[in-house]
């Protein structure tokens, strides 16, 4: 019992932490000469929810009915998705104009939706159920950084059932009971439906669930397959981080639904996925149907994909909708429409059922790509350095330093053999030094090292340099410690340093 209670209490820091928590977005730079270091795209949507509105707020209480209604979130952003397409539903707007944050919601009649639904046939969207502990805005936002992602011609829909939107093991509770609820089951299936009926034929509805909103979703599919409706307008099924006991899956949800949803349903799992480890400890050590790796439920008509590889240095890892390679991978998917053999993901099969890891050792993502500014300390036998490290490319690296001990000035240029988290690396500078007196000397060196670099910004490394003397003043001492240096006189352990550097987004940092 008294493991259970600690076990809880970390879920409750944690899932607190998974607020907090997201990977740098990948994006694009922007065409302009001078790019706009922050981006503020207003998102419209729309929204379903049977939350009771009060006090400007839509809260935490469970109305007898669902509320339909357009609103607009403003995100501060500091990357631009590029599209192929026209997005009517998003621009950028100037920064003291458009503050981040909720804009005031808007009712629609429910019997005035089927206008805008309809407003283009070709439009494919996607409607998005939260996950525990979530507000009303906190989904809007989330949904609206979604539909960013993915650039759908569409406008996004959100679905927002009554989550306490707070952070205790009460509160958890509660919410597992309110989708629970008889109630909260048909309201989200009157409205998937509602959505489906007023909208045109040819246009696809994509339905994405999050952790404890995906076991809600699954819950309405199950009532809307029982009741035998037309899905024929439904697209993928995607759940994500899904906080659904694997076996109830497995056993009585998944065989009611596979001849209706086969080949729809998407799910992305982590094995680091710390949040359902701890869900899985707080429902008796039954897995989650969001956990990946050996746990990984793996059934015929469901395309498995595992992040594991791609969730590293990512906190508690249950955001999988905020690691760039799963957003790429839904942008490649949903947007694009590529089949699972032309997306970054590879096909590996176990006990006879095929699933995909999303970027293996050859297409790992590495935050540490977004930055391009560093600082280095080095400690050595001789040379202990300081260096500034501008990084123009992933591949490059250009520092300039003062050495301690004889203010020389160095100059070096680095290249990263790799650029993924563990980088073998060639260098090679230009040092000056000057012992004062009118000592100097100017030499070059040339190197190789082994860094492994954090994507939280911080890396290690162990390096070694050759010195080349290439000119020194008459009054250098032949029996000097510069002369034993310039000449190698320790070799090889006069040219190792270890390394410690710290990564920084520039843009970043002008926030």
């Amino acid at each position: 019992m008294k493991l259970i209670t600690l076990n809880l209490g970390i879920l409750a820091i944690l899932l607190f932490l998974a607020n907090s928590v997201q990977a740098d977005p990948i994006g694009t730079k922007p065409d302009s000469a001078k790019p706009t270091r922050n981006f503020y795209p207003v998102v419209s949507f729309f929204y379903g929810t049977d939350r009771v509105f009060g006090h400007d707020r839509f809260n935490a209480t469970l109305d007898d009915q669902v509320a339909f209604g357009e609103a607009q979130m403003v995100l501060k952003l500091h990357y631009r998705r590029h599209s192929d397409r026209t997005c009517g539903w998003w621009r950028l707007g100037e920064k003291d104009k458009d503050k981040p944050g909720l804009r005031e919601p808007h009712p629609i009649d429910s019997a005035n939706l089927d206008s805008p639904l309809n407003s283009n046939e070709k439009d494919e969207t996607f409607i998005y159920v939260h996950g525990f502990s979530t507000s009303f805005e906190e989904g809007a936002k989330e949904a609206a950084q979604i539909a960013y992602d993915l650039q759908l011609s569409g406008m996004p829909i959100l679905y927002s059932w009554p989550s306490m939107g707070s952070i205790s093991i009460t509160d958890y509770k509660t919410d597992q009971t309110m989708v629970n609820r008889p109630e909260t089951i048909g309201h989200l299936t009157a409205f998937i439906e509602r959505v489906l009926d007023g909208s045109p034929r040819g246009r696809k509805i994509h339905l994405v669930g999050f952790s404890m909103g995906a076991y809600l979703l699954i819950r309405s599919l199950m009532e809307m397959v029982g009741q035998g409706l037309d899905l024929s307008k439904m697209g993928a099924v995607i759940l994500i981080s899904p906080d659904i006991d694997a076996q109830d899956f497995t056993e009585l949800y998944f065989p009611k639904l596979k001849e209706a949803m086969d080949g729809k349903l998407v799910l992305y799992v982590s094995g680091r996925d710390k949040a359902l480890v701890l869900s899985s400890a707080f429902h008796q050590g039954k897995p989650r149907l969001g956990q990946g790796g050996d746990k990984a439920v793996l059934l015929p008509g469901i395309t498995t994909i595992d992040a594991t590889q791609s969730s590293l240095d990512c906190g508690i890892c249950h955001g999988l909708s905020q690691i760039n390679g799963v957003i790429n991978d839904m942008y490649l998917s949903l947007h694009q429409g590529l089949p699972t053999s032309q997306r970054l993901i590879d096909p590996y099969e176990k006990n006879g059922e095929k699933y995909y890891v999303l970027f293996d050792d050859s297409h790992e993502i590495v935050t540490i790509r977004d930055h391009n500014f560093a600082i280095a300390g080095q400690l050595g036998t001789y040379l202990d350095a300081f260096k500034m490290i501008w990084l123009p490319e992933p591949e490059w690296e250009i520092s300039a330093g003062v050495d301690r001990g004889y203010l020389p000035r160095d100059m070096e240029v680095r290249w990263n053999l790799l650029s993924k988290n563990f980088r073998p690396y060639l260098d090679a500078g230009m040092n000056y030094f000057d012992l004062g007196h009118g000592e100097t000397a100017w030499a070059a060196n040339e190197g190789l090292g082994l860094e492994y670099a954090f994507d939280s910004g911080i890396g290690l490394g162990l390096e070694w340099d050759n010195i080349t003397e290439l000119e020194r003043s008459p009054s250098l001492p032949s029996g000097s410690v510069m002369n034993s240096l310039l000449k190698n006189a320790d070799f090889p352990w006069s040219g190792f340093h270890i390394q410690l550097i710290q990564y920084f987004d520039f843009n970043k940092l002008l926030d």
